[in-house]
C-alpha cells in the first residue's frame, strides 16, 4: 500500500445478522528509522474501541488491543480470539490496523509483517462475518502523510476467489492519506468513526449501514483534504456480497445516550465537546430525526443554513439518555464571527497610535527627601517646598500589533514634564549684633519623566464581550530630576548657587483593561485604564538610557526615592496596516 491506504474489507455471509462480535485492534506508531513516528495512533485505537463497544454490539472483553508490538504478538492475539469463539454459533471478526505500511508489508517498528500473511490469517479465521479496517500512515507537520512512498493502494489479490468480501480504501492509486491535528485522528478514521456514531445515518432511522457509512466518509474525507498540502484524498469501494440487503454496522436505537436532533433542525451540523474537539459533523435534512451517540458531558452545537447564517446552542448529556434538541433552542451567531468559503479574515494589523493620557504620579516621598536635603535653611526661617505630585495629562506615541484579531502587542513612548520656581524670604541674627539681617532663597525645580512601555494582551472576540481587552506589561521609567537653588544674605552681600540632580530609571510592571473599536477597517480607537504597581518608594538605578551624575558631595544631599506606581487612563487613536487571509 502506498500513501496511507486505509482499507475496509468486509466478508458477509447470509444469515449472520445476529453473530457474536469480536475485534482485534492493532496499532504501531513506529515504522522504522526511515519514517517519523505517527502522532495519533493511540487516539485512533481508542476511538475505534470505544465506538465498537458503545454502539456496535461488541462486548469489551471481546476486544483485544495491541499497541507498539510486532507480528508475533499479532499471531498470539488471533489465537486468543479464536479460543473465545462460542461453539456452534455464527461469529463476526473485526480487524483494525493503524500504522505504517508499504506495498508489501505492514511496518511494525523495525519488523515487517507481509500483507499476504495478514490476508491469510484474516481469511482463515473461523468467523462467518469478517470486517477488516487497514490504516497505514506516515507522519508530516500539521497534516501528516501516512504510509510511505506514493504508489497504488493495497488491495487483496485474487478477488474472484473470495466470496462476500467488501474492500474500502481511503485513497486512490496515487494519493496519500492523511492525519490531522485538528481532529486528533487520521482523517479517514475520524470520519468513519463519526459515521458509526450517528453522523452517517442518512436515512434517519437510527441505524448506520455499510453504504451510509461509506457515503458519509467519502464525502467528508474529500472535503477535509481538499485544502491540505498532502492533496485531495479519494476513498474507493469494491465489494462482493452474498445475499441481499445492506449491513447494519451500528444500531443507535438500543440503549444509546447522546443527542436527538429533531425534525426542525436542518443544515450543516457540527458538534464540539468541552475541549473544542469536533465530535460530529453532518448534513441534516428538514423533517428527519438524527441520533448522535455521545458520552456524558456538555456539547456546543452549531448549525449552518444554506443562506449563510449560523446558529448555536449548548446541550448537556447525563447518564443513559437521548437529549432532544429543537431548533428553537438555538441562538443566532454574529455573522462577523463566521468564516465562509471565499471570505477573508484578519491575519494581523500593525498600527501607529497617537496617545493622550491622564495619570497620577505621587512624588510626596521624593519631596520629603528634598526637604530633608534643604533642612539647613530652616535656621533662616525658610521651609522650601517641592513638587509633591505629577498628576495631569501627558502625551505619547506607540506601535500596536494585533494578530488574528485577538492577540495584542504594544510598544510606546510617553513623556511628561513639570517645572516649579519658588522664592522664600528669611532672616537671621548674628551673635552680639542686635540687627536682624535679611536672606533670600530661590529654587527652580524641573521634573521630567519618560516612559518606555512594552506590553502584551488578549482582545476578546466573543459576541457579548467583543472588543474588551486585558493587557500586562512593564514600563521603563526614565527620570531626570533637578533642583537649582540660589541663596543670598544681606550681611555678607554674597550669592551662592547649588545644583542638585538625580537621574536614573525604575522598572514598573502594570496591568490594564479596556475596550477597542475598529472603524473604516484601518482605524481603531482604544480606551485603556492601567494600574502601575510599585510596592514602596525606590531609589533610581543607572540604566541603558542614563546614569546618575551631577550630585553634590555634601552631607545633607542624599539619594532620592520615587514611587511611580498609580493609575492612568489612555485614549489611543491608531492608523493600521491590515493583512488579511482567506478561509482556513
Amino acid at each position: 500500500m502506498s500513501g496511507r491506504g486505509t482499507l475496509l474489507f468486509i466478508s458477509l455471509l447470509a444469515g449472520a445478522a445476529s453473530a457474536a462480535r469480536f475485534a482485534l485492534l492493532v496499532g504501531n506508531p513506529h515504522g522504522g528509522s526511515d519514517v517519523a513516528a505517527l502522532k495519533f495512533v493511540d487516539n485512533d485505537l481508542k476511538a475505534m474501541g470505544t465506538t465498537l463497544s458503545g454502539y456496535c454490539g461488541f462486548q469489551k472483553e471481546h476486544i483485544v488491543s495491541i499497541v507498539g508490538k510486532g507480528p508475533y504478538e499479532v499471531d498470539e492475539a488471533f489465537g486468543r480470539l479464536r479460543r473465545m469463539l462460542p461453539e456452534g454459533e455464527e461469529n463476526l471478526l473485526l480487524l483494525y490496523y493503524t500504522g505504517h505500511a508499504d506495498r508489501e508489508n505492514l511496518k511494525m517498528g523495525e519488523m515487517r509483517f507481509p500483507i499476504t500473511e495478514m490476508k491469510r490469517r484474516f481469511s482463515a479465521f473461523p468467523a462467518s462475518i469478517r470486517i477488516g479496517i487497514f490504516d497505514a500512515c506516515q507522519s508530516g507537520s500539521f497534516t501528516r502523510l501516512k504510509g510511505g512512498k506514493l504508489a497504488a493502494p493495497f488491495l487483496f489479490k485474487d478477488m474472484e476467489k473470495i466470496k462476500g468480501e467488501v474492500i474500502l480504501s481511503s485513497s486512490s492509486a496515487t494519493e496519500n492519506a492523511q492525519e490531522s491535528d485538528l481532529y486528533g485522528n487520521s482523517i479517514f478514521t475520524f470520519h468513519f468513526v463519526n459515521a458509526l456514531r450517528g453522523s452517517g445515518d442518512l436515512s434517519g432511522d437510527g441505524k448506520v449501514t455499510l453504504s451510509e457509512a461509506y457515503q458519509y466518509t467519502y464525502n467528508r474525507t474529500v472535503s477535509s483534504t481538499a485544502r491540505t498540502w498532502g492533496g485531495v484524498q479519494h476513498p474507493s469501494y469494491q465489494f462482493r456480497i452474498q445475499g441481499e440487503g445492506d449491513v447494519v454496522l451500528a444500531d443507535l436505537t438500543v440503549g444509546t445516550r447522546g443527542i436527538l436532533l429533531e425534525g426542525g433542525v436542518a443544515g450543516e451540523v457540527t458538534m464540539f465537546d468541552s475541549s473544542s474537539n469536533i465530535v460530529a459533523d453532518c448534513a441534516k435534512e428538514q423533517g428527519s430525526r438524527m441520533i448522535i451517540a455521545l458520552n456524558p458531558g456538555t456539547y456546543q452545537i452549531v448549525v449552518g443554513t444554506g443562506d449563510g447564517r449560523k446558529w448555536k446552542t449548548a446541550v448537556t448529556v447525563r447518564g443513559k439518555e437521548l437529549v432532544p434538541v429543537q431548533m428553537r433552542q438555538f441562538e443566532k451567531i454574529d455573522p462577523e464571527r463566521t468564516l465562509h468559503k471565499g471570505k477573508t479574515y484578519e491575519r494581523f494589523r500593525l498600527g501607529i497610535a497617537a496617545v493622550v493620557s491622564y495619570g497620577r504620579f505621587d512624588l510626596a516621598p521624593t519631596a520629603a527627601d528634598l526637604r530633608d536635603a534643604f533642612s539647613g535653611f530652616g535656621g533662616f526661617g525658610m521651609a522650601p517646598a517641592f513638587i509633591i505630585d505629577a498628576n495631569g495629562p501627558f502625551g505619547g506615541i506607540g506601535l500596536r500589533v494585533r494578530v488574528r484579531g485577538q492577540f495584542i502587542g504594544s510598544f510606546g513612548y510617553a513623556w511628561l514634564r513639570r517645572e516649579r520656581t519658588r522664592q522664600y524670604p528669611g532672616s537671621f541674627r548674628v551673635d552680639d549684633m542686635e540687627r536682624e539681617y535679611r536672606a533670600d532663597l530661590e529654587t527652580q525645580e524641573r521634573f521630567f519623566l519618560g516612559i518606555v512601555e512594552a506590553g502584551t494582551g488578549y482582545r476578546f472576540m466573543q459576541r457579548h464581550v467583543r472588543g474588551l481587552m486585558l493587557q500586562v506589561g512593564v514600563n521603563c521609567c526614565r527620570v531626570d530630576h533637578s533642583v537649582e537653588s540660589t541663596f543670598a544674605d544681606e550681611l555678607y552681600d554674597m550669592t551662592s548657587s547649588t545644583d542638585y540632580r538625580d537621574r536614573g530609571v525604575l522598572w514598573v510592571p502594570w496591568i490594564a483593561g479596556g475596550y477597542s473599536y475598529t472603524f473604516a477597517r484601518c482605524f481603531e480607537v482604544a480606551l485603556l485604564a492601567r494600574y502601575r504597581y510599585q510596592r514602596s518608594p525606590k531609589q533610581l538605578s543607572p540604566g541603558i538610557f542614563c546614569s546618575l551624575s551631577g550630585r553634590e558631595q555634601s552631607d545633607n544631599h542624599r539619594r532620592l526615592s520615587y514611587n511611580l506606581g498609580g493609575i492612568d487612563v489612555s485614549l489611543a487613536v491608531s492608523a493600521n496596516l491590515v493583512v488579511r487571509g482567506g478561509e482556513e
